[in-house]
């Protein structure tokens, strides 16, 4: 961006600001918007540009064109670059979708559909690929309203255990300087992603009927079903 940069008064006429973010607010707005899934791994760089009176005549999309270029083939990682879109998070402009009972077969179609649409090499498509994180597929949770009920328990306590186990849940901060760290409790990696291990943790309540302390496992309350297409 130096070359946006006016000798004379030091200031960019593109830019107004440029703030990055890495983990917390990384996602993207337009297909991650609501979701509460951390993404330690992901970071997002977001430029403002001035008004075009001020731009000297240059067209944002011709900015977007040479900044794709310049993050081209950088190895490990995949980088997309987008203008911001105006209104609510509609999602890509063109998406394909799967639906099955079985997620290893799915994703090997889907490696299959996305060779062949690059083969095409059909102008306006860019790095096509699979929207779904590999290792954690999704994995709907069902309550027994009745069971559940029937002990006092709400599907607010049962989400709340759950998503601490997953996401974790800071209880404190660690204050070393200026510096502060949060500290978060949740399972360990290996124990967040073993399904068994999930839903045999105990949950702690209090019995209505009888005002005594509980202590019950999750699977109890899930409501057990037949498999349902996963998509």
């Amino acid at each position: 961006m130096k070359k946006y940069v006016d000798p004379k008064t030091n200031e960019n006429f593109i830019a107004e600001s440029v703030v990055s973010q890495v983990g917390v607010g990384a996602g993207n707005p337009n297909v991650d918007a609501g979701s509460q899934a951390e993404t330690p791994y992901k970071g997002k760089v977001t430029v403002n540009f001035r008004e075009f009176k001020f731009r000297r005549g240059i067209n944002t999309a011709d900015i977007l064109e040479e900044i794709r270029g310049k993050v081209k083939g950088i190895p490990g990682a995949l980088v997309t670059v987008e203008k911001d879109a105006a209104g609510p998070p509609s999602g890509y402009p063109i998406s394909v979708q799967l639906t099955g009972l079985d997620y290893e077969a799915m994703l090997k179609e889907a490696d299959k559909m996305i060779a062949f649409i690059n083969s095409k090499n059909i102008p306006g498509i860019e790095r096509l690929q699979v929207d779904v994180n590999k290792e954690s597929p999704e994995l709907e949770v069902k309550v027994d309203r009745v069971n559940a009920g029937s002990l006092g328990v709400s599907t607010g306590q049962l989400g709340f255990n759950l998503r601490r186990s997953v996401y974790g849940q800071e209880i404190s901060t660690y204050k070393e300087g200026d510096d502060d760290y949060n500290i978060v409790v949740r399972m360990q990696d290996d124990q967040r992603k073993n399904e068994s291990v999930l839903f045999n943790q105990s949950l702690t309540f209090r019995n209505q009927n009888n005002g005594q302390i509980v202590q019950v496992p999750i699977s109890v309350f899930r409501q057990h079903k037949k498999p349902r297409p996963i998509t």
